[in-house]
């Protein structure tokens, strides 16, 4: 196993909040593919719902994920990894990201870490806010890319990220979808990506719009 479910939660918090003010996003070229989908947009209402109360429940949740491995996902009970079952659910929780934008973190654990964040902003200028701190971004000790990808009628942000100087850290993997509407973002990161085979931008994409569709 390469990576616990507590590192798995920092570094995708981390990741998912954007970076400090001294990092910059990389110029490189995205690319887009299109296939034969559900023609369903945005996230569940009812999602937001469970960020509301997650954080009514714990308002002093800060940038650190206060994470429960009793708690039930209040989303789904079942998260999709190269379109199958993800395995057990590991735990559930809340957090602000970045410090700034409410969101309920759930996790599920078979051989590959498998999260997904649901994020909600309070308004127009935090929704700019939070879709502008999402994406690749220079970092030291890793190299990151993006690449859109659209599935059905959503276009899904995926980021990739690996360590070329620690290839025992692995690829990881996070599909966003930006639901203008509702003002939020979900995502889905996958840890250790590249020890599924064939495993891509398209496949994360696909996994997170199985999970909003099902």
């Amino acid at each position: 196993m390469r990576w616990t479910a507590a590192v798995l939660a920092v570094v995708a918090l981390a990741a998912a909040s954007g970076c400090s003010d001294d990092e910059e996003t990389p110029s490189g070229t995205a690319t887009e593919s299109t296939t034969e989908a559900s023609t369903a947009t945005g996230i569940p209402a009812d999602w937001y719902t469970a960020v509301d109360d997650a954080i009514a429940e714990q308002p002093e949740a800060g940038s650190a994920a206060l994470l429960d491995a009793r708690q039930a996902c209040p989303l789904r009970d079942e998260a999709i990894l190269d379109g199958e079952d993800a395995g057990d659910a590991f735990g559930a929780g809340v957090v602000r990201l970045g410090g700034l934008f409410p969101a309920v973190v759930c996790q599920w654990f078979d051989d590959t870490p498998v999260q997904i964040i649901v994020a909600r902003a309070e308004d127009d200028a935090a929704f700019d806010a939070l879709v502008d701190a999402t994406g690749a971004r220079e970092e030291r000790g890793n190299e990151q890319t993006e690449e859109r990808v659209t599935v059905g009628a959503r276009e899904f942000l995926v980021v990739r990220k690996h360590y070329p100087t620690n290839p025992a850290a692995g690829t990881d993997l996070t599909a966003h979808y930006f639901d203008e509407d509702g003002l939020g973002r979900i995502s889905l990161e996958v840890a250790g990506a590249d020890d599924l085979d064939g495993y891509d931008e398209r496949s994360v994409a696909e996994d997170l719009a199985a999970f909003l569709d099902s």
